[in-house]
């Protein structure tokens, strides 16, 4: 999933949400089984898949329908997404001086995206503030969910919170949470070379794993 701060404000929401769809959509008319489909993003992307969760349970009027889905897809991996655009949660100040993300770096990411952000866009992308009937039959949408956080990222805490809205509709849920680790920090040991390591990449391979086989983590 490519990031939303790539394209604002230039590109305004829902632009990023349109472009995911299109991809989804392009790949169901190919013939390709939903159940061979997951879909992830990182930070920014995480909250395009999250977006994207959103239109197909509540087809946004703004962009083109949702593809009509004969099963669920295979699964969400949801790395550091970005799940609200308030910086003011605990995990903000706790670990404002630990993340690579600061609290100060983050409001400013949020006074770009917010641009854009219409009321008609609000559960869209900012998932924590609809209610919970607005994520009823996310099991027919996804048949598995990964959410991965640090335990020193300043958006943990809403991260968290993420992951537990999702297990209420979506029966495999798993959180994972890395110790000691800042944002993304999982990619950026591949970024280092010193990949291949780690609660959140043992998590994410047995993840796919289970998605590709049709296996659950609670079996």
């Amino acid at each position: 999933m490519t990031s939303s701060l790539a394209f604002a404000p230039e590109s305004p929401l829902p632009t990023q949400l349109r472009q995911a769809n299109a991809a989804l959509t392009h790949l169901l008319n190919k013939g390709i089984s939903p159940a061979n489909i997951v879909i992830g993003g990182d930070s920014a992307g995480g909250n395009i898949v999250l977006q994207l969760m959103s239109h197909i349970l509540h087809p946004l009027p703004s962009i083109p329908p949702p593809p009509a889905l004969s099963q669920a897809l295979a699964g969400a991996m949801l790395i550091s997404p970005w799940c609200e655009y308030s910086s003011d949660g605990p995990s903000f100040v706790r670990n404002d001086r630990k993340d690579i993300l600061s609290q100060r770096t983050c409001a400013h990411f949020a006074s770009i995206i917010k641009a854009g952000l219409t009321p008609e866009l609000e559960y869209y992308c900012q998932p924590l503030s609809a209610p919970p009937s607005w994520w009823k039959r996310l099991d027919g949408v996804y048949s598995r969910v990964l959410v991965t956080a640090g335990e020193n990222e300043t958006m943990m805490d809403q991260i968290i919170e993420t992951g537990t809205m999702i297990s209420h509709h979506v029966k495999d849920t798993v959180t994972i949470v890395e110790p000691g680790a800042v944002h993304e920090e999982m990619l950026l040991k591949f970024a280092t070379g010193e990949g291949g390591t780690g609660k959140e990449y043992d998590a994410m391979v047995g993840f796919l794993s289970r998605a590709f086989r049709g296996g659950s983590s609670i079996d």
